[in-house]
């Protein structure tokens, strides 16, 4: 059982349409999947509520209480996925401690570089928290988001973001600024259900081809 969160303390960084993909690929694979939606915005909950596979089961958690929730049920599940984030706060920093392997989707902006020094700090803080009390270190990587390609900036944010890479470095997997992210979101459905041959599509099967080998799943 693997705990993967997928999270940055910046809003509009696209962490909940990869939670859900991602959610969705390691269902297709026959992974038991668990979705915590631990965001404000409960994005996650809404997505799989109106989904008519129920091949993913999901579970908002409003209180800073994820790392002592989860070992309980944890065995329960082959993959349990946490969408949190768009701000540092209690529920953050608990789902963040509770994770085996934490995602942090950085979307190409200046904005979103600087930002990104926060999510970091908060890293290591975690980490600290986990060393102090016999856990793992999480393994932790950056993921290029809403990439627009052959631009500048994207360009830039893949030099720039070099510099966490003794902390985060960046999966090798990008994910493309595509419309078929949001339109199969709207539907309830991942990429790889609403447009299986797609750019998209190719993408988050890479992606979770990545994560998967990260995890050390089979």
């Amino acid at each position: 059982m693997t705990i993967i969160g997928i999270g940055n303390t910046k809003g509009g960084a696209g962490k909940s349409t990869i939670a859900c993909n991602l959610a969705v690929a390691a269902a297709k694979k026959g992974k038991k999947v668990l979705l915590i939606d631990a965001d404000i915005h409960s994005s996650s909950s809404a997505f799989v509520s109106i989904r008519e596979n129920k091949n993913i089961e999901t579970e908002w958690i409003k209180t800073p209480t994820v790392h002592e929730d989860l070992p309980k049920i944890k065995n329960n599940y082959d993959w349990v996925l946490i969408d949190v984030g768009g701000r540092d706060n209690a529920i953050f920093r608990s789902s963040l401690i509770a994770c085996d392997l934490f995602i942090i989707p950085v979307k190409p902006s200046v904005f979103d570089i600087w930002d990104t020094i926060d999510t970091i700090e908060v890293l290591k803080e975690a980490q600290k928290w986990r060393r102090e009390n016999n856990l793992k270190k999480i393994k932790s990587h950056l993921l290029i988001n809403m990439l627009k390609a052959h631009t500048i900036i994207g360009r830039e944010t893949i030099m720039e973001l070099q510099e966490f890479k003794a902390e985060a470095p960046i999966l090798i997997t990008r994910i493309g600024d595509r419309s078929a992210f949001q339109n199969s979101i709207t539907k309830g459905l991942g990429v790889l259900e609403y447009e299986p041959s797609s750019k998209a599509a190719f993408e988050i099967a890479a992606l979770y081809s990545e994560i998967n080998d990260l995890a050390g799943e089979k």
